[in-house]
């Protein structure tokens, strides 16, 4: 009898062990999903957190920037109160305004320059066209006395010409034939250019005689004395003499042109 109820006793205590170990189980699941829950709200949480950490570092930094800056200006002794800093705003104001003037004026007196300068650039064209007229004009009246240059020298041939007979006796009996040169009118017969045109070669104010003129009233003499010899020799210095008028005539053309291109 005491081995049964030891045997029950002892299945008893198994029963109460088996299902106090299955409740015990059922707990401890319960707890280990709870506490994984909270496990895993706990990580979740410091996720966060850490995010925060940062994002405070970050601002904590830019704040402590800020403060060393804004130590800077307000220990800066460069700094002045709003008011002085507003008249140098004015003042400034002021500047710009005075220079954007300067800028128009100089703008303004640009162009009045340029406008200037077209205006001296038209007036020396002007010039120039004239100075080129007048040069011609002078090439014009150079051609032209060259013209009457010639000209004479071709008269004075033909009456060289006739020259070669003067001084010999005609066959019946007339006058003996006298050079144009020997004659009252010798100074008409030759080709004396204009007094203007020989102005610059005058001898007026001169002290000394011409010796054209000298060679003229040779010329008038010998025909006085009527002597073949002399009169020869007397167309030949009237000759001479109309060389030397030629002679002038060209230097005098020249002087002119001088003077014209001047």
């Amino acid at each position: 009898m005491n081995e049964l109820s030891s045997l029950d006793f002892a299945i008893l205590r198994a029963e109460f062990t088996t299902d106090s170990n299955h409740t015990e189980r059922d707990r401890y699941a319960v707890e280990k999903d709870g506490i994984t829950a909270k496990q895993q709200h706990v990580r979740d949480t410091i996720e966060e957190l850490r995010v925060q950490l940062v994002q405070a570092k970050e601002t904590l930094m830019v704040r402590k920037l800020y403060d060393e800056l804004a130590e800077k200006i307000t220990s800066s002794k460069m700094l002045k109160p709003r008011d002085e800093q507003a008249l140098a705003h004015a003042k400034l104001d002021e500047e710009i305004a005075e220079l954007e003037h300067q800028v128009k004026s100089a703008k303004d007196t640009w162009s009045e320059r340029r406008t200037q300068f077209g205006r001296i650039e038209d007036a020396t064209r002007e010039m120039l066209r004239l100075i080129k007229d007048e040069k011609e004009e002078a090439e014009r009246k150079e051609g032209m006395m060259k013209d009457g240059d010639e000209e004479g020298e071709g008269e004075g041939s033909t009456s060289r010409g006739d020259g070669s007979r003067v001084g010999t006796p005609r066959p019946d009996g007339g006058m003996t034939p006298v050079h144009v040169s020997q004659t009252a009118e010798t100074s008409s017969s030759l080709k004396v250019p204009p007094k203007d045109r020989l102005h610059p070669l005058s001898r007026e104010a001169s002290p000394v005689p011409s010796p054209a003129r000298s060679g003229v009233v040779e010329d008038a003499e010998m025909a006085d004395s009527g002597v073949v010899e002399e009169g020869k020799d007397d167309d030949s210095s009237g000759l001479e003499e109309g060389e030397d008028v030629e002679d002038g005539e060209d230097d005098g053309e020249k002087s002119a042109v001088r003077m014209d291109e001047s």
